[in-house]
């Protein structure tokens, strides 16, 4: 589809040897995926694919999927495979309405005229919204092992841009995350393994009730969080900082976040 994905195709890239055929060019759409609508509620996921096998059993086209995806770079893994990452994203608009009235008569020398309203209605770009980041893990062939998916919670950027950062754990195990204001929202993934969504941890910024309890950090901004070295990840950003006996400061905070 020119506009939409509609799944992942993978394959083989290594050069064959001699008259070995080459390796079949494999497609997965996203419905053949274990976890990829987890973002919907189950009820809607259920009707979702009884309407799909309906559409099968009377040989109907395939449902067509209306997504885009952000690829992230492919990370080859120590068998020789290699771990895909892609964010779910969708352009976010918001409506302004703007009106203007005008009386319903006016008197000008004696001549009535009508009046009325005018309403515009105007969408403006407000960034690209991430649903959920979909993982799968491929053999070196392009054979598809497994997926998972980590659903997102107010996540909206400016620019198109990744936006879920994703490390390896010792144990084989991956986290991602992301900054959500002063949260750090994250999953753990085993391969196909089910675990929760909405794990997270506050930003510290030395500014919490302590001994004193005077200060209160609020209005974080301009975050990043980008993978460090071994399990950990590091935060930074700007936070706003309201003191009780005195005027706002505004501090930058750097976070080492440890798996």
């Amino acid at each position: 589809d020119p506009d939409y994905a509609q799944g992942l195709f993978a394959t083989d890239l290594r050069p064959t040897a001699g008259t070995d055929p080459k390796s079949p060019l494999r497609f997965y759409d996203f419905l053949r995926l274990k976890h990829f609508f987890d973002y919907l509620k189950p009820s809607r996921q259920a009707r979702l694919r009884l309407r799909n096998e309906r559409r099968v059993a009377h040989s109907s086209p395939p449902l067509r999927w209306h997504y885009r995806l952000l690829l992230h770079e492919l990370r080859p893994q120590p068998d020789g495979g290699y771990l895909l990452v892609a964010e779910v994203y969708f352009p976010h608009y918001r409506y302004n309405n703007y009106g203007s009235y005008s009386a319903p008569f006016s008197n000008l020398g004696n001549q009535y005229y009508g009046g009325g309203s005018n309403y515009y209605n105007s969408r403006v770009f407000d960034g690209y919204q991430t649903t959920h980041a979909l993982v799968c893990g491929f053999d070196r062939t392009g054979t598809l092992l497994w997926d998972n998916v980590f659903v997102a919670e107010n996540l909206r950027r400016s620019e198109l841009e990744e936006a879920v950062r994703i490390q390896s754990l010792p144990d084989g195990r991956l986290v991602l995350a992301y900054l959500d204001e002063a949260k750090l929202r994250y999953k753990v993934i085993n391969r196909a393994e089910s675990a929760s969504n909405d794990q997270q941890v506050f930003i510290q910024t030395g500014t919490g009730p302590g001994e004193t309890g005077s200060e209160r950090a609020s209005e974080t901004s301009r975050t990043d969080l980008l993978p460090w070295f071994g399990s950990r990840f590091v935060a930074a950003g700007y936070q706003r900082v309201r003191v009780e006996h005195g005027p706002d400061r505004q501090v930058f905070f750097l976070n080492s976040v440890v798996f």
